[in-house]
């Protein structure tokens, strides 16, 4: 059989989290159930975290509500249970329980489709099953690059190298690796093409060519989940070489604007809570010296005129900086999910059709006579 050793790394690094997750289940309500009352409960079962944050999105609360919620009077609770009660109680949830001795706590909650309910094969050991299987039909070579788990919301990340690499420029110098990303748990699964640049270790996820399910949906099946992991796996990509080399060169032959400087920008600023990505953007996204160059507020110009801006800074530095700050947890601290969102956005950028400087005229002194209609 193929890629033996591969298979034990996966079935060895699994063992000790699906040992864990028999302190965990998922279970169907209904919104109607909940009850709320200094807090939202199902049955004695507390919801807290992604959970209770899922179920005041649905019901449209106010997004410092759990700041707010430690000062809440009866009376807020009132509002709060009626608001519930006019929503649809026929509404159909699923909970992820965790079970500390004989306390249940929901950390997790999602909507779900009622033609999807989730067969009993759609757990942890079968999505490892089906990709192990998988791995020992193929005739690619792989390599094991790594397993995380996030207890949290019981999920697994497994991503898989193939066993060769991409020349990007012909040259020997920049070379890359092709392989898969697979996320999931009882009721979410994703792939994504995983792209490795080997001179950095850096880390690109494309949401263009993925897949991604949920309970909610009707896609959220087995048989469709068992095939794309078999197309994934055991079929070539010997497309994505292509499509990585286009979209390298691509890069290599325009700068960045402001307007995309900014967008990877406000992905920090937005999550500066307390300066902790100050030094950060102090260090990748100074953009003093676009104020000194153009010698405007360049806050207050709009996007037009910043997707027109060059920043000087060449495409594919730009992609590999970002790839950088996302690949290397032990240089740039960051929460695991926010990573991910970073190389998807970032590996976006790559695969941009169309970057803001294409087709720009330069600047130049032009004598148009001025006729005499124009006088």
């Amino acid at each position: 059989m193929n890629n033996i050793d591969v298979v034990d790394k996966i079935r060895e690094s699994s063992a000790p989290y699906l040992q864990a997750l028999a302190e965990r289940e998922e279970r169907p309500f209904l919104l109607g159930e909940l009850e709320i009352n200094n807090g939202i409960f199902l049955g004695d079962s507390p919801i807290e975290g992604r959970g209770m944050r899922n179920i005041l999105n649905r019901l449209q609360i106010r997004k410092g509500f759990m700041d707010f919620s430690k000062v809440m009077t009866p009376e807020d609770w009132e509002f709060i249970s009626r608001k519930l009660k006019d929503m649809d109680p026929e509404a159909r949830y699923y909970a992820v329980v965790e079970r500390k001795g004989d306390a249940e706590t929901i950390v997790d909650t999602l909507p779900f489709n009622q033609k999807s309910a989730p067969s009993e094969d759609l757990r942890h050991q079968q999505y490892i099953d089906w990709i192990c299987d998988s791995l020992t039909s193929t005739d690619k070579e792989y390599q094991f690059k790594g397993m995380d788990y996030d207890p949290s919301f019981s999920k697994f990340k497994l991503t898989l190298l193939e066993n060769r690499e991409v020349d990007v420029f012909n040259t020997g110098q920049d070379l890359w690796k092709i392989g898969d990303l697979f996320q999931f748990n009882g009721l979410q699964f994703g792939y994504n093409p995983f792209f490795e640049r080997l001179s950095c270790t850096n880390g690109a996820v494309s949401r263009q060519y993925g897949f991604g399910a949920n309970i909610s949906q009707s896609k959220f099946t087995g048989g469709r989940i068992e095939k794309v992991i078999r197309r994934s796996i055991e079929e070539l990509n010997s497309g994505l070489d292509e499509t990585l080399r286009h979209s390298v060169d691509h890069l290599t032959r325009h700068n960045v604007s402001i307007n995309e400087f900014e967008h990877f920008k406000k992905f920090f600023d937005a999550r500066n809570e307390g300066g902790k990505f100050d030094k950060l953007l102090y260090e990748f996204f100074d953009d003093r010296p676009f104020y000194n160059a153009y010698g405007e507020n360049i806050s207050e110009k709009s996007r037009k005129w910043k997707s027109t801006a060059n920043t000087g800074i060449n495409a594919y530095d730009f992609f590999n900086m970002m790839t950088w700050i996302a690949s290397h947890p032990d240089k740039v601290e960051m929460d695991n999910e926010d990573r991910l969102k970073l190389q998807m956005s970032a590996t976006d950028f790559l695969f941009k059709a169309n970057l803001d400087l294409e087709d720009v005229a330069g600047v130049r002194e032009i004598e148009y006579p001025r006729l005499e209609a124009m006088l």
